[in-house]
């Protein structure tokens, strides 16, 4: 596929010619919901390349963090399913053990994606407000704690 100047580009043509075909279906299954860890089993990547690829700044990179950001909320939409008891979308047709299922869902993603699905507390102080979010790594509350100690 080719692109003249007539036709804009944002990005995706040049990044899709430099990813494989693994890398392409992988990110595509992570962008349906997918862990990373199954996407890598189905296929048969060793998790360990995939990962030391992600931590290299590059196309493959920027799409798996791409798709990491939809499969989240595809995950998300999927246990608004479940607990409508959508079986297609994994429903159990028991409540308690499908709110069970959402409730760890729910979990993973506050862990992965701490700004958009992790707990916010809205505190006031010294007439401002400041945004905090809870996380479970003391070395990160430390700084952003350090950090609004000394007005930043």
């Amino acid at each position: 596929m080719s692109t003249d100047a007539s036709s804009p580009d944002d990005g995706q043509t040049s990044r899709a010619n430099e990813l494989s075909l693994h890398d392409e279906l992988l990110a595509d299954m992570v962008a349906n919901g997918t862990t990373l860890i199954d996407a890598c089993r189905d296929l048969g990547l060793c998790m360990r390349v995939v990962y030391r690829r992600l931590e290299k700044p590059g196309a493959f990179a920027d799409a798996m963090n791409e798709a990491r950001r939809v499969g989240y909320d595809v995950i998300a939409t999927r246990t608004r399913a479940i607990m409508r008891g959508d079986r297609a979308a994994g429903s159990t047709g028991d409540p308690r053990r499908d709110k069970w299922i959402v409730e760890q869902d729910m979990k993973l993603l506050s862990k992965w994606s701490q700004k958009t699905y992790g707990e916010k507390l809205e505190v006031e102080t010294h007439n401002r407000n400041l945004d905090v979010t809870i996380s479970d790594d003391p070395v990160e509350a430390a700084r952003q704690y350090s950090d609004f100690m000394k007005g930043r």
